[in-house]
């Protein structure tokens, strides 16, 4: 696979002097920025993301799936470099759209979700994150299953944003019966020694150590 620093030479050689309509352009652009961002230079990453969006909605609106995840891009690059808010107000536009569009128990709707809950999360806004998780993750087990990837992140999100801001007991018991079924489901899926039993393990013994800080 290329690296980030070829990728980002290589897509600038293949937008730079194209029409700005050119579909070839705006890809190279998204090329361009991604890899910029997974080089470590968010910063530098947004313009260009930010431009790939503004292309993508003037010329290519009718590629509802290009639009979105054009704006999932910049939102990433906005949670990154720490302007949650930003990132979650594009992250609620993108989930009501695939949602409005797709219905919630569309992947691409769940898949939404997800990222808007990690960035209401990410913002300090956790009862509306869990208030999120807990509509969403009926919907992920029923379509995706329960070993599914996107389920398993809901699971690891919603125990997280618990442990980090419980202001009940029940709500800790809730996370804690959460976090002991899926340890179950994924040493059967995945075997006991897979890096996921490990860390829904470990996300166990921190929500229990939550738990016993309130009284009984």
């Amino acid at each position: 696979a290329a690296t980030p620093r070829l990728q980002r030479g290589y897509s600038e050689s293949r937008y730079l002097g194209r029409p700005e309509a050119d579909g070839n352009r705006c890809t190279s652009m998204g090329i361009l920025g991604g890899s910029l961002g997974a080089s470590g230079h968010a910063e530098e990453a947004l313009p260009v993301l930010g431009a790939t969006l503004a292309v993508a909605r003037r010329y290519f609106s009718h590629d509802i799936d290009g639009v979105l995840t054009a704006q999932t891009e910049v939102a990433n690059c906005l949670c990154t470099i720490g302007r949650e808010h930003d990132a979650h107000v594009i992250m609620c536009e993108i989930y009501n759209t695939r949602k409005a569009a797709k219905g919630p128990m569309d992947g691409q709707t769940i898949t939404a979700a997800l990222n808007y809950a990690g960035c209401l999360g990410a913002s300090g806004a956790h009862e509306e994150a869990l208030k999120l998780l807990r509509k969403t993750l009926p919907d992920a087990q029923r379509a995706l299953g329960e070993s599914n990837d996107c389920t398993l992140r809901i699971v690891g999100l919603f125990a997280e944003l618990v442990k980090q801001s419980a202001t009940s007991r029940e709500e800790v018991v809730e996370a804690d019966a959460l976090v002991r079924k899926y340890i179950e489901i994924v040493r059967r899926v995945f075997g006991q020694k897979h890096p996921l039993a490990r860390m829904f393990l470990d996300l166990s013994r921190d929500v229990r150590a939550k738990l016993e800080s309130f009284p009984a």
